[in-house]
């Protein structure tokens, strides 16, 4: 319906403005994404027109990146790649149960997400066979341990833990600042004896790509212990074949993806595709670019540096919008979308 009426407005305008004009032509397509106009009106006046773009990242980063997309006259699309769930299995949580049994034994717990959060929480609950989160914080308090944790999950530490975090990252969701921010509470005695717990997503022991925050603390001389709390898997294919119809249609301009393992899962999930997908690629952080530089030997059109910071990409995606739109201004001609095979 919006396209229709976008569609009538445009044919209005060119009504109006034909008889001051000497020629005037205008083409929207069926997905919005290529016009081209001429002799002004309200479409040429557009600095930029919605933008249809895949999400192709956990809930977390869809959830916030949507609204800011759209707030920016941007449609989102969200097709979830992976799902996380608590893990369940005793033997994957061996890690994690000596950690918190031994918590006092910590001068730090960072918690990377919401789930991570959630999944401790869970499992807390059952060791103790406590459903009482105050009870449960009021033992985390006795342990002297620091909870920190990022903004935008700062909500979910006392209902799911019974505890208000310590340190908050100073930044919006960075895990990097976080880190900053854990070197400058250790002060002047320094991090050489500092220890730290990370619950986190299950996955190889040599595969801490993406982890930069915690190069920092090592770097500084703490010792890191990461404890696997939730799984992340790859969704069903087949629950993804309209978005990836839409996809090799052409029906979305960009790809967003916001980590490397985003990008890998992409391809994992469709090995043996023998199609081409005509789009844009932006990508979070210098790491997720290069994965999506390397997997689909082309450079990615928008990577924002400072992993992890949402804003930032959505004022990229808005710029590169921006330019493209008034590069040809007398014309508003959208760039070609470059293919790339699967």
């Amino acid at each position: 319906m919006g396209d229709a009426l976008i569609k009538n407005r445009w044919k209005t305008e060119r009504m109006t403005t034909s008889s001051s004009s000497s020629s005037s032509s205008s083409c929207v397509s069926a997905f919005g994404v290529t016009v081209v106009a001429s002799g002004g009106g309200w479409l040429a006046d557009q600095a930029m027109l919605p933008r249809r773009l895949m999400l192709l990242c956990p809930r977390e980063q869809a959830s916030r990146l949507a609204p800011r997309l759209v707030e920016r006259d941007m449609r989102p699309i969200w097709c979830p790649l992976v799902t996380t769930a608590p893990l369940d299995a005793e033997r994957e949580l061996e890690v994690l149960d000596e950690g918190l049994l031994r918590l006092s034994d910590y001068r730090y717990m960072i918690f990377p997400a919401r789930v991570a959060i959630e999944s401790v929480g869970l499992r807390l609950r059952k060791m103790l066979d406590l459903e009482d989160t105050t009870l449960i914080g009021t033992m985390l308090r006795a342990s002297g341990t620091k909870f920190c944790t990022l903004a935008r999950d700062a909500i979910a530490m006392k209902p799911s833990l019974g505890v208000l975090p310590d340190l908050v990252s100073p930044r919006d969701s960075s895990l990097d600042g976080l880190a900053e921010q854990i070197v400058y509470d250790a002060g002047t005695t320094g991090m050489s004896n500092v220890t730290v717990l990370f619950p986190t997503f299950a996955t190889k022991a040599s595969n801490r790509r993406g982890l930069d925050f915690i190069q920092i603390l090592e770097d500084n001389g703490a010792t890191v212990t990461v404890a696997p709390a939730y799984s992340m898997q790859a969704t069903d294919p087949i629950a993804l074949e309209w978005e990836f119809g839409l996809l090799r249609s052409g029906g979305i301009d960009f790809v967003v993806f916001t980590s490397p393992t985003d990008v890998e899962t992409f391809c994992l999930l469709f090995p043996n595709a023998k199609y081409s997908i005509s789009c844009w690629i932006a990508c979070l952080g210098v790491e997720t670019g290069k994965a999506a530089r390397e997997i689909f030997n082309r450079e990615p059109e928008v990577v924002t540096e400072g992993f992890d910071s949402i804003q930032k990409i959505v004022n990229d995606l808005e710029e590169f919008f921006l330019e493209a739109t008034s590069a040809r201004k007398g014309g508003l001609i959208i760039p070609s979308k470059p293919k790339f095979s699967l």
